[in-house]
């Protein structure tokens, strides 16, 4: 019998678009996370290092759990039955062919273009494996958790970059051709036509109001104010986690900026809203879990309040 369902998932976590955190999880069929561990990647090794990095932990992590459902202390699972896997879930930061398994053309993936990742997957675990978008995964599963009369949804990520999941009145995914459907991060907005987004175009929402976008912009204000209080080693930006802190504690700076970008993501979110009608979900992220929400959760403008709303900073 098969018991367990591990579920691989990359979020990113700094402000190199390539370096991810992929977070792996074991859930039993009744969706209980049973076992979980987050360890760092790099995209730019290519998709035959990176699976089999992840293939590794996941088997590592895997065999623990197995060892648990074994002896009947976790799931349900009656003594002496193993824990096979039954399926393996993988999301990835790019547009994705959910039927063929493969990444198409993604902005932040070099060289993991056509990469047949659910294929190799299917072959080392010996079982079914579902590749999507990492952020159309994260859309169904908060679908999953709402009434009927709270869909349509629409899912926003802000990370290293910007996306987005849609998910119908049906329960359904959008995905549209090439599973791009969502990728928000490269509409444009107003005030950022000098920036240029990794995409090669300019005025991207992502390039001005993506995690990266504003620990870039304050690590460019710091370096025009030498001797600035927020210069100290100990306050160099190494990360989302970083700017969580400095948000926590109050540095103007910071919280002007995340403001900055809120207004952008907003401007964009109200205009999905208004074309989709669908109910706007914001993704906290690390910042808005490590800060309460405070200087990250601004309300949205034009009426795209995101379902979670938290008081301003």
């Amino acid at each position: 019998m098969r018991h367990g369902c591990p579920q691989a998932r990359a979020i990113p976590s700094g402000p190199d678009a390539r370096s991810l955190e992929a977070r792996l999880a074991i859930t039993d069929l009744a969706q209980n996370r049973l076992a979980s561990l987050d360890i760092p990647v790099d995209l730019a090794q290519g998709p035959e290092a990176v699976l089999k990095q992840l293939e590794a932990a996941l088997k590592e992590l895997h065999a623990s759990v197995g060892g648990i459902l074994a002896t009947g202390d976790r799931g349900g699972v009656p003594d002496g039955e193993s824990g096979d896997l039954c399926a393996v879930t993988i999301g990835l930061p790019g547009p994705v062919d959910h039927a063929a398994g493969i990444p198409v053309r993604p902005p932040i993936m070099p060289g993991w273009d056509g990469y047949p990742v659910g294929q190799v997957l299917s072959e080392r675990f010996g079982c079914p494996v579902l590749v999507d978008n990492d952020a159309n995964l994260m859309a169904l599963g908060e679908a999953r958790t709402l009434p009927g009369d709270q869909l349509p949804l629409l899912f926003v990520t802000v990370s290293t970059g910007i996306g987005g999941g849609l998910v119908s009145a049906e329960g359904e995914l959008h995905r549209g051709a090439d599973g791009a459907a969502g990728d928000i991060g490269h509409l444009p907005v107003r005030g950022a036509d000098d920036v240029v987004c990794r995409c090669g175009n300019t005025g991207c929402v992502e390039a001005v109001a993506s995690a990266a976008a504003m620990i870039g912009r304050l690590e460019r204000e710091r370096a025009a104010r030498p001797g600035s209080l927020t210069e100290s080693a100990e306050d160099a930006l190494t990360g989302e986690q970083e700017l969580a802190r400095l948000i926590r504690h109050g540095d103007p700076a910071a919280l002007r900026i995340v403001r900055d970008a809120a207004e952008h993501i907003g401007e964009v979110v109200a205009l999905l809203v208004h074309v989709c009608k669908g109910r706007p979900r914001r993704n906290p992220g690390e910042r808005g879990r490590r800060t309460g929400g405070k200087g990250a959760g601004r309300r949205l403008p034009s009426g795209a309040a995101t379902g979670h709303e938290e008081p301003p900073a």
